[in-house]
């Protein structure tokens, strides 16, 4: 009986305890989920991913370009109706990107195998949450 008591007694403690935390105010710590789906929601673009400029937007075949202090060769899009969650597509392929905290300039690291042979590669932007995305616009590869 003494056991069903102590349980008890601590049962109700840690209730009272949670309730206390909850009426203190203090809100629960943001995840990097939690602060991207508030940035979709804070930031509801108007419209369809416009690229406003971009670059580089030609190289030689296996030549690098717009080379970064990693190595990688970079692509750059100032563009309109971005959020954090934009991404750039090279044909089909997704790139590692990043945005600055506006959403207006969009970066994409761009492997070496992808620039190996001449071509004309189509490049477009994405919102992965969204799906709101960009027109295509062409790399050339000489």
């Amino acid at each position: 009986m003494k056991l069903l008591s102590k349980l008890a007694f601590i049962l109700m403690f840690s209730l009272w305890l949670s309730s206390c935390n909850q009426q203190s105010g203090e809100k629960p710590q943001e995840t990097k989920d939690t602060v991207a789906k508030k940035e979709v929601t804070a930031k509801k673009p108007e419209g369809p991913i416009v690229i406003l400029n971009w670059g580089p937007n030609f190289t030689k075949a296996g030549q690098d370009f717009n080379v970064q202090e990693n190595g990688e060769s970079a692509l750059w899009f100032n563009v309109q109706n971005g959020t954090r969650n934009t991404v750039v597509y090279w044909d089909t392929q997704q790139l590692v990107s990043n945005s600055d905290t506006l959403a207006t300039v969009i970066t994409a690291s761009v492997p070496k195998n992808l620039y190996r042979k001449p071509g004309d590669v189509r490049l477009h932007l994405r919102d992965t949450l969204t799906g709101n995305t960009s027109m295509n616009v062409v790399f050339i590869i000489n």
